[in-house]
């Protein structure tokens, strides 16, 4: 999964290519389709690793994925405790 960023942008992306061809009414719902078949086929990381796929090349920046956060033991054990399911 990817983060808020690229869903984010992603979205507006989609949406602005929606606006732009709103005179096109014939043709609007077939181009934003093939937008998105298309950026599903060629950007399979999305947006946001396009994005850190292009600045990889720069020096002396660092360009990092986030992380979800893993529960603890403690939190864990508390969790089985109450019946919760592992995750």
């Amino acid at each position: 999964m990817g983060d808020i960023a690229g869903v984010t942008l992603g979205a507006l992306i989609i949406v602005g290519v929606f606006e732009l061809l709103r005179d096109l009414r014939e043709y609007q719902l077939l181009v934003h389709t093939c937008t998105v078949i298309l950026i599903m086929m060629y950007m399979p990381s999305g947006v946001m690793g396009l994005i850190r796929q292009s600045m990889r090349g720069i020096p002396g920046l660092r360009i990092t994925t986030p992380t979800i956060p893993r529960k603890t033991a403690e939190e864990q054990k508390i969790a089985r405790r109450h019946g919760h399911p592992e995750t």
